[in-house]
């Protein structure tokens, strides 16, 4: 019969600083998706005008024969845009939440990361205040745009 191999248990405290390494680098990854989200509602703003843009130019540029080869042009374009819009209005709506979650996960990844004592987590700690600094500036800047 074969002995049971014992497991060798780490210490509580580096388990515990693994653990919160983990939990930072993880909150750390969260502010970066909602920085993401963050810019791509600016983004659909810009998505939306160029579709609105690009389907003019393309009736102008083709003298208006586009709408002898597809009859129904214009309500293909007013369905984009609805789209577009309906996309650009959700992301607007979430915007005053998504901004303050970013902000807060990035605080907590800082202060998660700065307190491992093994590894220095230079790159994430910078990386996680860039994101709160353009949090911050989404979030004025939507704050603005929703009082206008």
């Amino acid at each position: 019969m074969e002995r049971p191999v014992p497991v060798a248990q780490p210490p509580a405290k580096v388990l515990a600083n693994m653990y919160r390494v983990r939990l930072g680098k993880l909150f750390s990854n969260i502010s970066i998706l909602g920085l993401f989200l963050g810019l791509c509602t600016v983004l659909s703003f810009m998505v939306t005008a160029t579709v609105l843009v690009m389907s003019f130019a393309i009736l102008i540029v083709s003298f208006g024969t586009i709408l002898l080869a597809v009859p129904d042009y214009l309500s293909k374009m007013t369905k984009s845009v609805e789209v577009t819009l309906t996309v650009t209005n959700y992301l607007f709506q979430a915007m005053p939440v998504i901004a303050p979650l970013t902000i807060c996960a990035s605080a907590l990844a800082i202060v998660l990361l700065a307190l491992d004592k093994n590894t220095k987590h230079t790159g994430r700690i910078i990386l996680a205040s860039v994101v709160i600094a353009a949090s911050i500036i989404l979030f004025i800047v939507f704050l603005g745009a929703a009082k206008s």
